[in-house]
Protein backbone atom coordinates (compact mmCIF):
# COMPACT_ATOMS: atom_id res chain seq x y z
CA UNK A 1 0.00 0.00 0.00
CA UNK A 2 2.80 2.44 0.91
CA UNK A 3 4.33 1.82 -2.75
CA UNK A 4 1.04 2.63 -4.30
CA UNK A 5 0.55 5.79 -2.01
CA UNK A 6 3.87 7.59 -3.32
CA UNK A 7 2.27 6.93 -6.30
CA UNK A 8 0.62 9.57 -6.10
CA UNK A 9 2.44 11.82 -4.07
CA UNK A 10 3.19 15.00 -6.51
CA UNK A 11 4.97 18.54 -5.22
CA UNK A 12 3.34 21.47 -5.34
CA UNK A 13 5.00 22.57 -8.92
CA UNK A 14 3.18 19.20 -10.16
CA UNK A 15 -0.25 20.17 -8.93
CA UNK A 16 0.12 23.80 -9.75
CA UNK A 17 1.05 22.50 -13.39
CA UNK A 18 -1.73 20.05 -13.36
CA UNK A 19 -4.45 22.62 -11.82
CA UNK A 20 -3.29 25.16 -14.44
CA UNK A 21 -3.49 22.83 -17.78
CA UNK A 22 -6.80 21.08 -16.00
CA UNK A 23 -7.99 24.98 -15.93
CA UNK A 24 -7.06 26.04 -19.39
CA UNK A 25 -8.83 22.51 -20.85
CA UNK A 26 -12.01 23.84 -19.07
CA UNK A 27 -11.66 27.28 -20.16
CA UNK A 28 -11.37 25.87 -23.73
CA UNK A 29 -14.57 23.74 -23.87
CA UNK A 30 -16.37 26.76 -21.70
CA UNK A 31 -15.57 29.00 -24.67
CA UNK A 32 -16.66 26.27 -27.19
CA UNK A 33 -12.98 25.24 -28.99
CA UNK A 34 -11.93 22.02 -28.93
CA UNK A 35 -10.87 20.49 -25.66
CA UNK A 36 -10.29 17.28 -24.05
CA UNK A 37 -13.47 18.27 -21.40
CA UNK A 38 -16.71 18.46 -22.25
CA UNK A 39 -18.07 21.17 -20.59
CA UNK A 40 -21.72 21.05 -19.79
CA UNK A 41 -23.96 23.59 -17.47
CA UNK A 42 -23.87 22.05 -13.76
CA UNK A 43 -26.09 23.60 -11.25
CA UNK A 44 -23.31 23.14 -8.29
CA UNK A 45 -22.74 26.60 -6.24
CA UNK A 46 -19.22 27.70 -6.34
CA UNK A 47 -16.56 26.59 -3.95
CA UNK A 48 -16.55 29.04 -0.95
CA UNK A 49 -12.82 28.38 -0.51
CA UNK A 50 -13.81 27.05 3.30
CA UNK A 51 -13.31 23.19 2.61
CA UNK A 52 -11.35 21.03 4.25
CA UNK A 53 -9.50 17.15 3.58
CA UNK A 54 -7.30 14.89 1.09
CA UNK A 55 -8.46 14.47 -1.86
CA UNK A 56 -7.82 11.56 -3.98
CA UNK A 57 -9.78 11.98 -6.80
CA UNK A 58 -13.20 14.16 -7.43
CA UNK A 59 -15.72 13.03 -10.02
CA UNK A 60 -18.12 15.24 -11.79
CA UNK A 61 -20.43 14.00 -13.71
CA UNK A 62 -23.54 14.40 -15.39
CA UNK A 63 -25.65 13.76 -12.86
CA UNK A 64 -23.74 12.87 -9.78
CA UNK A 65 -20.59 13.94 -7.96
CA UNK A 66 -18.82 11.27 -6.57
CA UNK A 67 -15.19 11.58 -4.07
CA UNK A 68 -13.44 8.73 -2.89
CA UNK A 69 -10.81 10.63 -0.35
CA UNK A 70 -9.47 10.44 2.94
CA UNK A 71 -8.11 12.50 5.81
CA UNK A 72 -5.56 11.75 7.56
Amino acid sequence: MKKLESEFDLSSVQIKDIALKFQRAMELGLSGENSSLKMLRSFLRPPTGGETGNYLSLDFGGTNVRAAGWDN
